[in-house]
């Protein structure tokens, strides 16, 4: 029955993983991914892209939708209005080899990184300490500097799942190396700095063992006609039998911001 709603309209469905069910009954298992293929098949998004989880096959295939799975890490290039918005997918098992390139918009992956939005119902941080690491190889964009054309920046939004009990949204300041050499970056306060990317983790199950769905999806958006490409919550009618979308509660059309 979670699977009844139809989503409102946009560009890009992105599920981060853990579509299977991973009963161990191989009936049972292929019916659920059946579902849920039929499930994506009815949504409106021209492009749906799937990322797999700890619990997903390699094998699943998506005849209806025609979603695209990713099984390794890739750049995705989405064309809009004349603007490109590039997205790396690093799926369950691709961590170590993932390369953000210094355009990413969007960095889609299965588990957020650690210390950030990954703390499990027993107190555990479960978040993947290799994507933590990652962050380390991102720096505040410095116009001023004479590297300038060398920084990479960390993407603008960064959306992930794995850990049910710390679905949500926030922000994390991105560390100049020269200033804080061997300091990770901190969750903070919703508010607006062109250090930041914005952390989604859009986890829609119960806690624990995952059984049935507890949360609406996120919806998140970029202006394009911004220079700078602001991120903004996109304002959609939502069916009333889904919530609205768990998002930071200040605007996010200038929250965002890349010097161009």
């Amino acid at each position: 029955k979670s699977l009844d709603s139809r989503l409102p309209p946009a560009d890009v469905l992105l599920h981060c993983g853990d579509f299977s069910l991973d009963s161990g009954r191989r009936k049972k298992d292929r019916d659920a991914q059946t579902s849920f293929d039929r499930w994506l098949a009815a949504q409106p998004h021209p492009i749906k892209l799937v990322v797999r989880g700890n619990h997903d096959s390699m094998n699943w295939k998506f005849p209806k939708s025609e979603a695209t799975y990713f099984l390794r890490n890739q750049v995705v290039v989405i064309r809009k209005n004349d603007v490109d918005v590039v997205l790396y997918v690093s799926p369950h098992g691709g961590y170590r080899q993932a390369d953000v390139p210094a355009n990413c918009d969007v960095f889609a992956t299965h588990a957020p990184p650690n210390g950030l939005l990954d703390l499990t119902y027993n107190g555990q941080r479960a978040g993947s300490s290799i994507l933590k690491s990652l962050t380390k190889d991102w720096e505040p964009a410095t116009p001023s500097t004479a590297e300038a054309d060398k920084v990479k920046e960390g993407p603008k939004v960064w959306v992930c799942g794995h850990i049910h009990e710390s679905s949500g949204a926030a922000f994390f300041e991105l560390a100049a190396k020269q200033e804080r050499p061997d300091v990770p970056p901190d969750a903070k306060e919703m508010g607006s700095s062109t250090s930041e990317t914005l952390l989604l983790n859009a986890a829609n199950a119960n806690e624990g063992k995952a059984r049935y769905l507890v949360r609406p999806p996120m919806m998140f958006g970029f202006d394009l006609n911004k220079q700078g490409g602001g991120v903004e919550k996109e304002d959609h009618e939502v069916p009333e039998d889904l919530a609205k979308p768990v998002l930071p509660s200040s605007s996010l059309r200038d929250s965002v911001r890349w010097p161009g």
